[in-house]
């Protein structure tokens, strides 16, 4: 089994962060975002992990080995580096050398998936083995899925009949439901799969590839998972909405250290992915997390959510409002942080009002 994180998007619709610093590498609970695709690969026996690269390379590539580094197994990793952007399948067919000697992954490096039997890509990646098709794709619910957002339909044996359509308007009473699955950033394909791929240059891996060779008569599947959950990070409100919906999941989790965590699966998985890359985070309260060295002497809010990143510090001046992530060594003076992230060794000492921010 091989595996690819693809990297290499520019990032438009979460500008201004995207200025300085590429998608896949912004901290989402501060982990990179391509980490959660990282750990959830990192389960099968890969030989070969590729990110391809293409906006702001540098920032993908120090992300990847930070937490690489950090894990106790870390990951062999390569790196294929598009000068030219070549979209979602010839960044795919650039990488051919890495991937094509074997059954691989492709997996987004900017998307949160969480999954509620703790076994990642695993049981995804055995359908694909028994039904021996050229592609299998993961999908699940999402109510706009065929609507604003592109849908997957398959028929009664999970074949793929229609991929990537959307009508552009939300879903409603009298227009019914779509029938589709929402694609959630995550196939398997065979090595055949590069027979159907134009030769060169930027192709999109639906439209020029997936869909002709459904036309054909190629079996590509539909791996249906209604549990997994996906948080949505396609931009700075979804990012900030999905955050914290992440921090009521640990929220959700038993303070008493003899109740079933496993009643709380994805709140599990998030921890066992921040300790996977070093992230050791103590419960100081309901809904308080703090890594060792973190300092906080601000005030909170009812109910407000913090996670703290190891040294990091909120002063006194500070008050916290509906939620706060606060990187490793960063620092904040005075002000008020609602519903904002801080990236790692930011430094923020005069009087400031961050509201639905990430701060990088």
């Amino acid at each position: 089994m091989n595996a690819m994180i693809l990297c290499a998007g520019l990032g438009t619709r979460f500008l201004p962060v995207t200025e300085v610093i590429a998608k896949p590498a912004i901290p989402f609970l501060n982990i990179p975002l391509l980490g959660y695709s990282l750990f959830h690969i990192e389960k099968e026996q890969t030989k070969n992990i590729v990110l391809n690269t293409h906006h702001l390379p540098k920032t993908i590539e120090v992300a990847a080995r930070e937490i690489a580094n950090a894990a106790k197994r870390p990951a062999r990793m390569q790196f294929s580096h598009e000068p030219e952007i070549l979209g979602s399948g010839g960044g795919i067919r650039a990488a051919e050398k890495y991937l094509s000697n074997d059954e691989f992954v492709v997996a987004n490096g900017d998307e949160v998936i969480l999954f509620s039997h703790g076994k990642s890509f695993e049981p995804l990646i055995e359908f694909h083995r028994k039904s021996k098709s050229l592609a299998t794709l993961l999908v699940t619910d999402h109510p706009e899925a065929g609507y604003t957002m592109g849908g997957v339909w398959a028929d009664a044996n999970n074949r793929i009949t229609r991929l990537g359509e959307k009508s552009g308007e939300r879903p409603n009473e009298k227009s019914g439901a779509s029938g589709a699955k929402h694609f959630a950033g995550v196939f398997v394909f065979s090595p055949r799969i590069f027979d159907f791929m134009p030769p060169d240059g930027a192709f999109h891996i639906f439209n020029d590839c997936l869909i002709p060779a459904i036309r054909s008569g190629e079996n590509v599947m539909a791996f249906y998972d209604p549990k997994l959950l996906w948080l949505d990070t396609t931009n700075v409100k979804a990012f900030i909405n999905s955050t914290n919906q992440a921090l009521e999941k640990l929220a959700a989790l038993p303070t008493d250290n003899n109740a079933a965590v496993n009643a709380h699966p994805h709140a599990s998985e998030l921890l066992a992915i921040q300790k996977r890359y070093g992230h050791e985070l103590n419960r100081v309260g309901e809904t308080q997390w703090m890594a060792p060295g973190a300092q906080f002497s601000g005030s909170l809010s009812i109910r407000a959510h913090l996670l703290m990143g190891e040294n990091s510090e909120i002063a006194s001046g500070v008050e916290v409002k509906n939620f706060a992530v606060i990187g490793a060594g960063a620092r904040f003076s005075q002000g008020v942080i609602d519903s904002s992230v801080i990236a790692p060794k930011v430094h923020v000492n005069e009087l400031v009002g961050l509201k639905r921010q990430v701060i990088v």
